[in-house]
């Protein structure tokens, strides 16, 4: 087994010798109490002398830290450090650096089409990387064409596609509601239900919605109104309209509602903290 005292120990005299890989492992110890108490004032007072050696992951530390301290302030001085990070081509500092533009324009209108250029010109760059998160940001800038962005199917589908081929849920999801949507001209409902499912097993709410719409009116599978109801119960607990749950309800007999239940339950407890 692993002695993080010990290892902390050693990280601790590299990192007093000058070493700014050693400061941030001195750093990330102290944030997560591994191996020594927890100390966020440690932590990045040990992240600011690695940044400033110019240890790339201490920069997205940093940012990390600063921006969950929910000011603005924090906000803006943990921007700058996933700018600086992003600069020297960390995958995640630039999908964070575009995930911060793309919420810019939403949330301000007022330089929105740059902004929105921003998201995607750094979504690019973490994207082409393969980290996922970026992919999924391209994919939906480019289903709905924000700001003046011109809107890309192909390459909307290109990216989200390899998003979801990650893992994704979120780009797995958007895919499935994209397939869904006959007025896009790539409607494929066989597709569409391989994502949903894909997404809803992992709790996207929207897509265990989809599932149950899919059930309840036998699209693409085989109708059943005790998985579609299990479905749309799960969806209302994630916070989903409960009118389709409460719908399908009055299909069911008494034996078949308590079955659905079940099944919902059993599916709630088998995928807790998954």
């Amino acid at each position: 087994p692993v002695n993080y005292k010990e290892s902390f120990k050693w990280y601790k005299k590299a990192a007093d010798q000058g070493h700014p890989s050693a400061m941030f492992m001195v750093g990330r110890s102290y944030e997560s109490g591994i191996g020594v108490i927890q100390d966020q004032s440690e932590a990045e007072n040990w992240y600011l002398k690695a940044a400033e050696l110019g240890n790339v992951n201490a920069l997205l530390s940093l940012g990390n830290l600063y921006s969950s301290r929910g000011t603005q302030e924090y906000e803006k001085k943990g921007f700058e450090f996933y700018l600086d990070a992003a600069e020297q081509g960390n995958a995640e500092a630039q999908s964070k650096v575009s995930g911060h533009y793309f919420k810019k324009a939403l949330l301000d209108p007022t330089n929105e089409n740059q902004d929105f250029r921003d998201s995607l010109k750094w979504g690019l760059l973490a994207a082409e990387q393969g980290y996922a998160k970026a992919q999924m940001t391209l994919g939906m800038l480019y289903a709905y064409g924000f700001g003046d962005i011109r809107q890309d199917l192909k390459e909307s589908e290109r990216w989200l596609l390899a998003a979801a081929n990650q893992g994704d849920s979120s780009a797995q999801s958007l895919l499935g509601s994209l397939y869904v949507d006959r007025s896009l001209g790539m409607q494929n409902l066989e597709k569409a239900f391989y994502w949903h499912s894909k997404a809803a097993e992992q709790g996207e709410s929207e897509s265990q919605l989809s599932m149950s719409k899919f059930y309840r009116y036998g699209v693409v599978v085989e109708q059943d109104a005790i998985t579609a109801h299990m479905w749309a119960n799960i969806a209302a607990s994630n916070g989903e309209d409960m009118a389709e749950r409460d719908s399908i309800s009055k299909m069911l007999s008494s034996d078949q509602l308590r079955e659905a239940q079940r099944l919902a339950s059993e599916w709630v407890k088998s995928h807790k903290g998954g």
